[in-house]
C-alpha cells in the first residue's frame, strides 16, 4: 500500500515559514519579510487553485529502479509487460506528502489525511497501465509526464483526469519530491462521447438512407463520401465511388452543362434543386432530382448532395390517376387549390419533390416548426392526412409535372 509521507517543502511546511497578514502589517518590510511574504503568495494560489495539486515521493521508487538495475534490468517497458503484478507494488512505494483544497472536493475526500495513505484508493484498473507508462518515464531519466487517466473518487465514483507530472530541479537523483497536477476532464469526455454517439447516428442514417446521397469538396469536386443508395442508383460499389469526379456520373457530352451546375450549387451555400442526369456504368441514363446543402467542417466547404429518381412517364400517370381518384373519393373541394397560400404551395410542391421538413426549412429559409405548421395546414385544408396521398394529389393538380 502507499504511504503517508512527511513534507519538508510541502504545502504546509509554506505557511509554517510565513508570517501572517497582521504580523507584516504596520511596518516597513525586510527583504526577508518580503520573501517570507512571496512564500505566502505561492502557498496559497497552490492551496486554493482550481486543479489538483499532489506533492508525492517517489524515492522508494527510485531505490526499486536501482535494484532493477543491479539485477541486469535494462528494458523496464519489457520488464513490466513481463510482470505486470509489480506496477502494483510500485504503487505502494509512492508517499503522498500533501495535496491541496480542490483534490479534497474532486476526489469526493473529507479529510486529507483519507488521500494521504496512498494511490490504490484513487486508482482504478486503467490507472495501472497509465502508471506504468509513468514508471517507464522516471526509469528512463525523463522530468516531465503527461496522460489522459482514469480515477475513482473515495465514493467510487469514476472521473476522467489530465495527468501532468513534473519533477522539481534538485530532485532528479532522488525522486524525492515529485509534484503532478490534476485536471478534471470528465465533462469533456462525455462530451466527446455524446458527439460520437451523435455522430455514429448520422453516419447511420447517411448510409441507410433511402435516396442516393454522396459528400464532395466544393473546390475539387471529388467525392468523399457515398452511401450504398447512390452505389445502387449508379451501379457501383461506394468504394469506386469515392475518389470519382461528380461529373463522371453524367452524360459525357454534357460534363461541362453540369460543372456550371455543380459551381451554382456548392457558391449559392443554401440548399437547391435541380432535375438531372445521371449515368450508369452501363451507360443508361437516369432523370433525377438532386438536392444539395453545403456544410463546413474543419475550415473546408463541402456539398451535401442527393439524388431522387424521377418517375418514369407510366409511373406518373399512375400516380396522376390514383391522385384524381383520391380526390374524389376524400371530396376535396375544387376550391381547396385556390384555398392554399403562397407558401402553402411551395411546401406542397416540395412534400412531392421528396423534401424532408429540415430541407424545406433550409429552402425556404424558416424553422422545421413552421414547415410542420403549414404542413398541418395543407393536410386539413386538402382533407389529406398521409404524405402519399398529398404527393399524389400534387401529380393529379398539377403542382408537379
Amino acid at each position: 500500500m502507499g504511504k503517508k509521507g512527511t513534507s519538508q517543502d510541502g504545502f504546509r511546511d509554506l505557511l509554517r515559514a510565513s508570517p501572517t497578514p497582521k504580523a507584516v502589517t504596520g511596518r516597513n518590510l525586510s527583504s526577508e519579510d518580503l520573501s517570507k511574504s512571496s512564500l505566502q503568495g505561492r502557498y496559497e494560489i497552490s492551496r486554493y487553485a482550481p486543479v489538483c495539486l499532489w506533492e508525492e515521493d517517489f524515492s522508494e521508487v527510485k531505490q526499486a529502479f536501482d535494484d532493477l538495475r543491479n539485477r541486469g534490468i535494462r528494458d523496464f517497458r519489457r520488464h513490466f509487460e513481463k510482470h505486470p503484478e509489480e506496477i502494483l507494488s510500485f504503487a505502494g512505494k509512492v508517499k503522498i506528502n500533501d495535496v491541496n483544497e480542490y483534490t479534497l472536493e474532486l476526489y469526493q475526500a473529507k479529510t486529507k489525511e483519507d488521500l494521504l495513505k496512498g494511490l490504490e484508493i484513487v486508482f482504478s484498473k486503467q490507472s495501472y497501465e497509465v502508471f506504468k507508462e509513468e514508471l517507464i518515464a522516471l526509469a528512463d531519466g525523463k522530468t516531465r509526464f503527461m496522460s489522459e487517466a482514469v480515477n475513482r473518487t473515495l465514493n467510487g465514483e469514476q472521473i476522467h483526469i489530465l495527468l501532468s507530472l513534473a519533477v522539481p530541479p534538485g530532485y532528479k537523483e532522488s525522486l524525492s519530491r515529485v509534484i503532478v497536477c490534476i485536471t478534471d476532464i470528465s465533462a469533456k469526455q462525455r462530451k466527446a462521447r455524446e458527439l460520437e454517439r451523435i455522430g455514429e447516428k448520422y453516419r447511420k442514417i447517411f448510409q441507410n438512407a433511402i435516396d442516393a446521397m454522396f459528400v464532395a469538396d466544393t473546390e475539387t469536386g471529388i467525392i468523399m463520401e457515398a452511401n450504398e443508395s447512390a452505389g445502387k442508383l449508379l451501379g457501383m460499389s461506394t468504394i469506386q465511388m469515392v475518389g470519382m469526379h461528380f461529373t463522371e456520373f453524367h452524360p459525357k457530352e454534357e460534363r461541362e452543362a453540369y460543372r456550371s451546375i455543380f459551381e451554382k450549387h456548392a457558391s449559392r451555400g443554401r440548399s437547391l434543386s435541380d432535375n438531372l442526369l445521371v449515368c450508369q456504368r452501363n451507360g443508361r441514363k437516369i432523370p433525377v432530382l438532386f438536392s444539395s446543402s453545403i456544410i463546413s467542417l474543419d475550415g473546408r466547404n463541402y456539398i451535401v448532395g442527393m439524388f431522387r429518381r424521377v418517375l418514369s412517364p407510366d409511373h406518373a400517370q399512375r400516380h396522376a390517376r390514383a391522385g384524381k381518384s383520391l380526390v374524389t373519393e376524400r371530396k376535396v373541394s375544387s376550391h381547396a387549390k385556390e384555398r392554399l397560400s403562397g407558401r402553402e404551395r411551395e411546401v406542397l410542391t416540395l412534400i412531392a419533390g421528396g423534401m424532408s421538413n429540415r430541407q424545406m426549412a433550409e429552402i425556404l429559409c424558416i424553422s422545421e416548426k413552421t414547415v410542420e405548421t403549414h404542413r398541418t395546414r395543407v393536410m386539413n385544408k386538402l382533407n389529406l392526412h398521409k404524405t402519399a396521398d398529398l404527393v399524389r394529389y400534387a401529380i393529379a393538380s398539377g403542382f408537379v409535372s
